[in-house]
């Protein structure tokens, strides 16, 4: 029943649009619409016609991430770089960019745009935990554990803290057997 109302939404969504292609919001539904369905190429249109009426942060960062999803890294990079400028408070864009860095191995960028995140949220639970991430593809496990401490602190709650503090001691573990 509700993925019924939601087609109706998008068909008076697509009327109005062939009314009046100008509706920014009506386009933005639409490619959130279409994102939640991971009809990926038709969100990123959807998406690309709002910023050509009218360029935003929010918009920039919707396509960045369904871009990520077809794989068009350098792209996506692009969007979250110009939704942060437009909007440099806008932490789901710094770690999405920072996400993408690590992915591609731009390790120095990564960390950059994870500690701006942590300079403005000190304890932002997906940033210490990408930072973590990071620290652990940098072979750094003295830091990692220090900064699962700091996400295990912040966030008692939180899942996964003894899997990360595991392999950061397994990891570590690793290095110093065979080094010995």
């Amino acid at each position: 029943q509700a993925l019924g109302r939601e087609r109706q939404a998008l068909i008076a969504i697509e009327n109005a649009l062939s009314i009046n292609p100008n509706l920014i919001k009506a386009s933005l539904f639409k490619g959130d619409v279409k994102a939640e369905q991971e009809q990926w190429e038709d969100a990123e249109e959807a998406y690309t016609q709002v910023l050509a009426q009218q360029e935003s942060a929010e918009a920039f960062a919707r396509r960045a991430k369904i871009r990520e999803e077809l794989d068009k890294t350098e792209e996506a990079l692009e969007d979250y770089q110009q939704a942060r400028t437009m909007d440099p408070t806008d932490t789901p864009a710094w770690l999405g960019s920072a996400r993408l860095y690590k992915e591609t191995a731009q390790y120095t960028q990564a960390m950059e745009d994870i500690n701006r995140v942590l300079g403005q949220q000190p304890t932002h639970e997906q940033a210490l935990r990408l930072k973590t991430e990071l620290q652990l593809t940098l072979r750094q496990w003295d830091r990692a554990l220090e900064t699962v401490d700091e996400l295990a602190s912040a966030h008692p709650e939180a899942t996964g803290i003894a899997y990360l503090r595991g392999l950061s001691y397994l990891e570590k573990g690793a290095l110093d057997k065979a080094s010995s």
